[in-house]
């Protein structure tokens, strides 16, 4: 058999099937060794008989682990076998014993939750499996099933009034897991039990930050609808302990500079504030703190950390500290060195490609001034010449008119052709109160003025005025010239 199961917290593989290497059992024999192997194959695979008749013939195996210290209860869970783990209890083994607990402390109910098996699940809360039980980390079943999507098992956890306040040792709750998948049913779900929908997670983010970092808009229109701030600002940041201030991290800023147009569109819905600036190079940062912990925790997953880590990046290996953590994978502090990593040693590993890069920053340098001071999202926008980006946020009847003038200049200035045609193009959107000022201070007020005057009149009707705007003349405005230049359009 080649089946895996992934811990997805701790990014560290775990191979069903894997023979044991180091027993607890120093007292058996070559071939009970080889009974013991066997009998965690059957119980990986579901072969209940096999399970018992191994057993039954010599007992001092069932205490036996594999070669990641799984019992097998843990295998037996993890790969959704209910029926196996009644005959194991039946045989002496026991759901609540210490000396079963699995690696990081971890208890069958975990690895079923965390790999999506609803009948094991239901079948382990029945036989009195700890439904609060948490892992040297602080990680619940909830916890796993959240982070990999497990609806049905989120719900069924949730049947048994978890106590869901409660976070692991980073500060992160089970809606800061959930918002990581999009996952509105879920979210909802969590919030019928009372979820915190503004809750701050250890790297000062709010299951929104999450969501909007991922690009899931329909979890972002969960959390809005379920309380949640879409600036990610008024955050209950109690759990974390030794945290006097959170950083302002924006939602919109994450999304933006992923290119999640979804994802901007829910949270101009929301009613994000597009008009405070951000550093946006901070935001970039942490995206790319991102991508480091991403290929340091997918190394650690089957393969070497060396060979892993060179096969998606050969240039990685010359980096001093992910080299570092290549020859101490168990000591090194992954977040510690992707806080070190600075955008420019990102981009000369081949991290992220050139495209992605350019995505980043546009045309500019990342050293570029542009992006040494904060911006709003628009701006930001032209500059990368996120053209669909520019339309949503122009419609959101935030923006003044000035600024819009303001931003086509620096595009012109710096070469920006899709963004300038993009600024014409939807300039035309300006919502009707800003077309009333155009219209109320330009045409109307000089035509009360002049009504007499037909060769003004007439050179008025040959304005090449913006669809959108005559659409408003000719319903808004009561002054009959106007309406007959708009109805002659």
């Amino acid at each position: 058999m080649n089946d895996y199961i992934f811990n997805a917290r701790i990014a560290r593989p775990v191979l069903a099937v894997e023979v044991n290497q180091s027993s607890k059992v120093e007292t058996l024999t070559a071939s009970q060794r080889a009974m013991q192997d066997e009998m965690l194959r059957a119980a990986a695979a579901g072969d209940t008989s096999m399970v018992a008749r191994l057993i039954g013939e010599c007992p001092a195996i069932m205490a036996g682990r594999d070669a990641r210290d799984l019992s097998a209860l843990h295998l037996a869970a993890a790969n959704g076998h209910p029926d196996t783990i009644r005959k194991l209890l039946e045989l002496g083994m026991d759901l609540q014993e210490s000396d079963n607990a699995g690696p990081d402390n971890r208890e069958p109910l975990h690895y079923a939750a965390e790999n999506g098996q609803t009948q094991t699940v239901s079948a382990l809360l029945e036989m009195g499996a700890e439904t609060d039980a948490r892992d040297s980390m602080g990680i619940s079943p909830l916890d796993l099933a959240c982070e990999n999507g497990h609806l049905a098992i989120v719900k069924r956890l949730l049947q048994e009034r978890i106590d869901i306040v409660d976070c692991d040792v980073f500060g992160v709750h089970s809606i800061n897991f959930a918002a990581r998948n999009q996952a509105p049913e879920m979210i909802e779900a969590l919030l019928a039990a009372n979820a915190n929908p503004n809750v701050v997670s250890d790297n000062d983010w709010t299951p929104i930050h999450q969501a909007a970092l991922r690009g899931h808009d329909q979890t972002i229109r969960a959390l809005v609808a379920g309380g949640a701030d879409p600036n990610g600002k008024k955050v209950k940041a109690a759990c974390v302990l030794g945290k006097s201030t959170i950083r302002r991290l924006s939602p919109i800023s994450l999304a933006i500079t992923g290119d999640h147009f979804n994802a901007v569109f829910a949270l101009i819905e929301s009613g994000a504030d597009l008009t405070t600036p951000t550093r946006f190079k901070k935001t970039i940062r942490e995206r790319l703190k991102k991508t480091i912990r991403g290929i340091i925790n997918n190394a650690q997953r089957g393969q070497s950390l060396v060979s892993r880590i060179k096969s998606d990046s050969p240039a990685v290996a010359g980096f001093s500290g992910i080299r570092a953590v290549l020859h101490n994978a168990g000591t090194e502090d992954v977040q510690a060195i992707a806080d070190k990593t600075a955008i420019r040693e990102v981009r000369s590993l081949d991290l992220i490609d050139g495209q992605q890069f350019r995505n980043y920053f546009g045309k500019f340098h990342h050293e570029h001034p542009l992006f040494k001071r904060a911006m709003t999202p628009l701006c930001y926008s032209v500059l990368t010449e996120r053209c669909d980006i520019i339309g949503a946020l122009m419609k959101s009847k935030q923006y003044q008119h000035a600024e819009i003038d303001h931003l086509r200049e620096l595009a012109e200035s710096y070469s920006l052709f899709q963004s300038m045609a993009a600024i014409d193009y939807y300039s035309c959107f300006l919502p009707p109160e800003k077309l009333q000022v155009l219209s109320g201070r330009t045409i109307r007020s000089t035509i009360v003025k002049n009504r007499g005057n037909t060769e003004l009149s007439t050179s008025i009707s040959q304005l090449p005025l913006p669809p959108l705007l005559l659409e408003y003349i000719k319903v808004q405005c009561q002054i009959p010239i106007i309406r007959q230049i708009a109805a002659r359009r």
